[in-house]
């Protein structure tokens, strides 16, 4: 019965979020700079809205003072799901880091475009600096830019020793480091376990729709998000990379249980 409810309620917001930003491109002039913004900003009220539609309720812990309206971050976090990227949007405007695959997916490619994502190639990291240079430039110009430094979605037993590339983009631009920790807790009152974990986290080669499906048959769900103290880019990226890493895994807490 909440699949059937959820099924509309889910595609109507997309539809609504996909043709905003299409008409706001064919039929308004907005220098790039400021389109990125106004994007972030739907992004932003779109993620509050599809969380709601999932009934996953976040909790928000921050272990810092909050940004001042003229702070902008590097924003760090693990990678657990899909469903991460939603609730890093519905905290704060942001653009997100991810990968020409998921570019060239459809559905999925769609609200990275709409979004206002930035790619790099995981494939082929001959173009890396330019990349790199794509993100420092988006952090330069004031805009929250979001992305997993595992480069790829887990299981939750653990943290992947993070990728350190993208981090020269905050060395590059002077900007700080964000961490933040996502602890998904609950899952229909139950605590998440490696018996029930697959209904939220997306990993390996699970497909989108199937999985999508079985989490809008989901009553409720519950995540700890973890706002840490923000880490000075320094001079070294491997540094930054390590310094990063030990403040998330931290205060992150594997699924061991069954």
């Amino acid at each position: 019965m909440l699949v059937c409810l959820r099924w509309p309620a889910f595609l109507g917001l997309v539809v609504s979020f996909l043709t905003i930003g299409a008409l706001t491109r064919c039929f308004f002039f907005i220098p790039r700079p400021a389109l990125n913004v106004f994007l972030c900003w739907i992004s932003l009220c779109w993620a509050r809205l599809l969380l709601k539609i999932l009934a996953l309720k976040t909790e928000i812990r921050w272990h810092c003072r909050k940004p001042a309206k003229d702070e902008n971050f590097l924003i760090a976090f693990n990678h657990l799901s899909y469903l991460d990227a939603v609730i890093i949007a519905s905290i704060m405007p942001t653009r997100f880091v991810t990968s020409v695959e998921v570019k060239e997916t459809p559905f999925l490619g769609w609200l990275a475009k709409g979004a206002g994502a930035l790619y790099v190639e995981r494939r082929d990291r001959a173009n890396i600096k330019n990349e790199v240079q794509d993100i420092s430039d988006a952090l330069h110009r004031g805009e929250n830019v979001s992305f997993a430094p595992e480069a790829t979605s887990t299981n939750g037993e653990q943290l992947l020793p993070f990728k350190r590339s993208i981090f020269v983009a905050a060395i590059q631009s002077g900007k700080k480091v964000l961490p933040i920790c996502i602890n998904y807790r609950k899952i229909n009152g139950e605590p998440v376990t490696r018996s029930n974990r697959d209904a939220l986290f997306w990993y390996a080669d699970m497909s989108f729709f199937p999985h999508f499906n079985e989490l809008l048959s989901l009553s409720f769900v519950l995540a700890t998000i973890e706002i840490l103290e923000a880490i000075p880019a320094g001079k070294d990226h491997r540094q930054l990379a390590a310094r990063t890493f030990d403040s998330i895994n931290a205060c992150y807490e594997p699924v061991t249980s069954e």
